[in-house]
C-alpha cells in the first residue's frame, strides 16, 4: 500500500483524465469472424474516479447475445503506466500494459498468440478493433456513436 495514500488517489484520478474521452454510453454495430453484430459499450468511471470500467455486450442481429466482456483501466503511478484488467466469459481475466496513443486511442499490448485490442475515436465514431496475429483484417470491428446523456 503507498505511503502516501491521498497523492497516489490524486495521481491516479488525475491521469484519468487522459481517457474522459471514452467515457459515456454507445451503441452501434459492425462483425466479428464476418458475422453481423449489433453492441453497446458502456463507460464511466468508478471507485473514487480512480478506475474507468468499459463493458461491452454485443448481440447477433436476433438479439441473441454473442459476447460480454468487462474491461478495467487504471494508471499505475509507481510503474508510470497504464494498465487494463480484462474479463470475459467463461471466467478469462488477463491484465494488460495499455499504450496511449498521441492522437487520441490506446491499445493493449499482448502476448505474441493473443489479440491486440484497440479503442479509438474516428471523428465522432468510437472504433473498437481485435486484431490476431498474422491476420491482416480485424477479426471483430465494431463503431459506436456516442448517445445523448
Amino acid at each position: 500500500m503507498p505511503r502516501d495514500w491521498d497523492r497516489y488517489e490524486a495521481v491516479t484520478r488525475a491521469a484519468l483524465d487522459r481517457l474522459a474521452w471514452l467515457e459515456g454510453r454507445w451503441s452501434g454495430e459492425g462483425s466479428s469472424y464476418g458475422r453481423p453484430l449489433r453492441g453497446t459499450l458502456v463507460a464511466r468511471r468508478i471507485l473514487g474516479d480512480t478506475l474507468l470500467e468499459v463493458r461491452e455486450t454485443l448481440r447477433l442481429p436476433d438479439g441473441t447475445l454473442d459476447y460480454e466482456d468487462v474491461a478495467f483501466y487504471r494508471y499505475e503511478p509507481a510503474e508510470r503506466g497504464w494498465k487494463v484488467t480484462h474479463i470475459q466469459a467463461p471466467a478469462w481475466v488477463r491484465e494488460r500494459v495499455v499504450l496511449l496513443d498521441d492522437g487520441g486511442g490506446l491499445r493493449w499490448l499482448a502476448g505474441p498468440e493473443e489479440p491486440v485490442v484497440r479503442l479509438r475515436l474516428d471523428g465522432e465514431a468510437l472504433v473498437v478493433e481485435v486484431r490476431f496475429p498474422g491476420q491482416e483484417a480485424p477479426a471483430s470491428a465494431m463503431r459506436y456513436a456516442r448517445e445523448p446523456a
